[in-house]
């Protein structure tokens, strides 16, 4: 199942591994239970819980209730999954305004797998993860690192069938797609809104092979077919004289790439994709087709027993925010050419401590429009401790900074999240 997903080569690699697990992510492995039900209660200070640029901050004190219940059916060549996590947050701050927003935010989660073993080596894998929430690290949006008020909507999709040809020979037929609507409307070619800037459907195909060289060795090649469709009707530029809307930065890609799996040991194993990406987009004139580098990769470490390192890298084209139109060519920023880089470390100290660092950088170069060639640069880390008091009961203790430095003005933000909190499971 990780082999498959890695293939498919999904636009937020970093940020996904980095934050909360996706639907393909839910533990497959415990049978021993067919439910489990948990919650989280933490204070928390943040000191710009607004994501505002240098100068505009607003921090607070605040606390987070977030309960969950997981149910999880593993029959002989079948198993389904179902997860839902519900977020209430309170902001002390929006609480002292007295304004008409309420102090509270809630978001949504809800994750569902259906996985089936036809045989040995035919296996059919549907996993579907929707989200409404306004943090960036769950809408899950490398085009937007800002957080953003409302009840934002993104749904994330994926199907893939392993089948065998021979003994070594195997192909995966593969397909996602990510539906992002957020909630903010209303804009035009002077203030443009989220919704018409961001509102998508991101469609993605995929056909590889892959050939077992060596027992611990798998080659692969492959081509995905990717194509980004705007939604929102709303004008979001003035080209000349004439207002245009999101559509015109619609999109197809073709994507052509080679890789290897390889397992070094039973504890060490990586995955690796580099190729091209060509990219049309037909529906702006002024904009030029591109041809970027396509690189998915990651590296696995399990030094320990509940102790593990992941590093990973991928470098594509993602969606943004900016849509600047250069006046004299006429073109508007059309998207994003990003590179990924993101770890994670989890180390057990004794049986009850266990603490985790992570770490996420991603480097943003904007294709067309009157940036091109500007850069945004993205820095996300934290650490936390979890110790466990009995099988029921944890307390955690967390730290989170991230940071968006631009060369575009008034874009650029520091944030600073600590928090304590308990969690009961069950």
């Amino acid at each position: 199942m990780k082999k498959i997903l890695v293939s498919i080569g999904a636009v937020a690699l970093g940020a996904a591994t980095v934050h909360a697990e996706s639907a393909a992510g839910m533990s497959m492995n415990d049978n021993s239970r067919v439910w489990s039900v948990a919650a989280s209660l933490r204070g928390f200070y943040d000191d710009n819980y607004t994501t505002s640029t240098k100068g505009s901050e607003r921090e607070t004190f605040g606390m987070s209730i977030s309960p969950s219940i997981s149910v999880k059916v593993p029959m002989d060549q079948t198993t389904l999954g179902f997860r839902y996590i519900y977020g209430a947050t309170w902001y002390a701050d929006r609480s002292s305004l007295n304004s008409t927003n309420s102090p509270w935010d809630q978001s949504h989660e809800f994750e569902a797998l259906f996985s089936h073993s036809f045989s040995e080596r035919n296996t059919l894998d549907i996993s579907d993860s929707f989200v409404v929430a306004q943090e960036p690290e769950l809408l899950n949006d490398l085009g937007n690192n800002y957080r953003t008020a409302g009840n934002n909507i993104r749904n994330h999709g994926e199907i893939t069938f392993n089948g065998g040809l021979t003994r070594k020979l195997s192909y995966v037929l593969g397909y996602q797609n990510y539906y992002y609507d957020y909630e903010n409307s209303g804009g035009n070619f002077f203030q443009p809104s989220l919704s018409g800037l961001l509102d998508r459907i991101e469609h993605e195909a995929l056909f590889n092979l892959r050939y077992q060289a060596s027992l611990k060795t798998v080659l692969v090649g492959g081509y995905n077919y990717r194509q980004v469709d705007y939604t929102s009707d709303e004008s979001i530029a003035l080209v000349g004289l004439t207002p245009v809307d999101s559509t015109i930065r619609n999109s197809r890609s073709h994507i052509i790439y080679a890789g290897i799996d390889q397992n070094f040991t039973k504890e060490i194993t990586a995955t690796l994709r580099v190729g091209a990406q060509f990219t049309d987009y037909y529906n702006d004139p002024n904009s030029s087709k591109s041809t970027t580098p396509w690189v998915s990769g990651s590296l696995a470490y399990t030094y320990a027993p509940g102790s593990n390192f992941r590093l990973g890298v991928s470098h594509m084209l993602n969606q943004t925010d900016v849509v600047a139109p250069d006046p004299v060519t006429g073109s508007v920023t059309t998207d994003q050419e990003s590179t990924v880089i993101f770890g994670n470390l989890t180390h057990q100290f004794t049986s009850n401590l266990s603490g985790s660092l992570r770490g996420q950088i991603q480097i943003s170069q904007f294709q067309n429009g009157l940036y091109d060639g500007s850069s945004d640069t993205f820095y996300d880390v934290g650490a936390d401790l979890t110790y466990r008091f009995n099988n029921h009961f944890s307390g955690q203790l967390g730290y989170n900074y991230s940071t968006l430095t631009s060369d575009i003005a008034t874009r650029d933000y520091d944030r600073n999240h600590v928090y304590i909190g308990v969690t009961a499971a069950y």
